[in-house]
């Protein structure tokens, strides 16, 4: 029986108008330029919706996919639609850093139903210090400028915060930053990254108790918002373990095995952490999907994610994190088992559990219908 999998495509690889300080495809981009070549994207879709018709999902990131431009996607969606025989629902995702948005950009994205995630660090004096462009000028306003077109055009987007050297401290400012300009779609993500030659963590990378601090003033400012309809990933991920669901992250339930990785050459890898030559399932162009599931390099990446330490799944929180994502294991000094930010999760869950459980047990808030209305389900 074939499995349910999702997919991140880089139609243009590493390729990017921007000159982030933090980012890791940056330090890795293996002379893979250019744009995916519609042949090697149709023979993509083609193998792909053969092997996933049911609710297929493209993830379609960079560098700045928006280079390829408005007809490359439009020839994504034929596709499409044209190996869709049995008109499965089709859902397309893009991650941008929001400075090409403009009006033809929007009413595709509208039009064709994609949700767009824009790359915002909070306030400019956080965001420009590490996202700025090619000529290292700032981006802030740009961004913004994207994001008021597509609420113009009533487009479906989220914002991606990276948790940085320069923004760590300062989350109760971001988050009334968000909370003052409507935007209450955010997904967090640590800045954690290595020194491939020493093994040390980046200079924008953060320590666990800089990541669990930022993540607890978080909760608290979020609490204090007593908003619904504001949605912070982490915040959500951690209520689903409370309520006693698994957390719908990859991080938190191993589901990076749920997804593949398209370089724009046709060579596929299990994730976008390890777009790397070890790890390489095959190429779209001869191989299968479902024969990259049968490799030795398929089943050592299995092997390794669930080589979880006895100390981890002893642990009382393994149930919440279950040891994390493997990528975080590689910032370990030699011969110490475990994950990076296990300290992290060790005050966040019961942080975060004992915030739950002041909701669920005073008075009768917002929240509170929020989370009991979950447990009806």
């Amino acid at each position: 029986m074939m499995k349910p999998l999702g997919t991140m495509i880089l139609p243009v690889s590493g390729e990017c108008n921007l000159n982030c300080g933090y980012c890791y495809r940056a330090n890795k981009r293996s002379g893979k330029f250019g744009v995916m070549s519609e042949e090697m994207l149709e023979e993509f879709i083609r193998k792909y919706m053969g092997y996933n018709s049911v609710n297929p999902a493209f993830g379609w990131q960079g560098g700045e996919p928006l280079l390829a431009g408005i007809d490359y996607y439009d020839k994504v969606v034929k596709l499409q639609k044209e190996y869709n025989p049995g008109n499965a629902l089709i859902s397309n995702n893009i991650q941008t850093n929001g400075t090409l948005i403009n009006k033809d950009w929007a009413c595709f994205f509208k039009e064709n139903r994609f949700l767009v995630g824009v790359s915002l660090d909070g306030p400019a004096e956080y965001n420009d210090f590490v996202r700025t462009d090619a000529s290292g000028k700032p981006t802030f306003k740009r961004v913004l400028n994207g994001i008021k077109v597509l609420k113009e055009y009533d487009v479906d987007y989220n914002i991606l915060l990276v948790i940085h050297k320069y923004n760590v401290r300062h989350a109760v400012k971001i988050l009334k930053f968000f909370a003052n300009n409507g935007l209450k779609y955010i997904q967090l993500i640590p800045c954690i990254d290595f020194c491939e030659k020493t093994g040390d963590v980046t200079k924008f990378s953060i320590e666990p108790e800089e990541y669990a601090g930022f993540l607890c003033t978080f909760f608290d400012e979020w609490v204090k918002q007593d908003d619904p309809g504001f949605y912070i990933n982490m915040i959500d991920i951690i209520m689903h373990s409370y309520l006693g669901f698994v957390p719908p992250y990859c991080v938190f339930n191993k589901g990076c095995a749920d997804i593949i990785t398209v370089d724009i050459n046709g060579d596929v890898y299990p994730c976008d952490f390890f777009v790397a030559d070890k790890w390489k399932l095959g190429n779209i162009a001869h191989d299968t999907i479902g024969k990259m599931f049968t490799t030795d390099v398929y089943r050592e990446y299995m092997r390794k994610m669930n080589d979880i330490p006895v100390e981890c799944r002893d642990c009382k929180w393994f149930f919440a994190c279950r040891g994390g994502c493997m990528r975080y294991n590689r910032f370990l000094p030699r011969g110490q088992a475990g994950n990076y930010l296990c300290s992290a999760y060790k005050e966040i869950f019961p942080y975060y559990f004992e915030g739950f459980n002041k909701i669920m047990n005073g008075r009768n808030s917002r929240l509170k219908r929020l989370m009991s209305g979950l447990l009806s389900f």
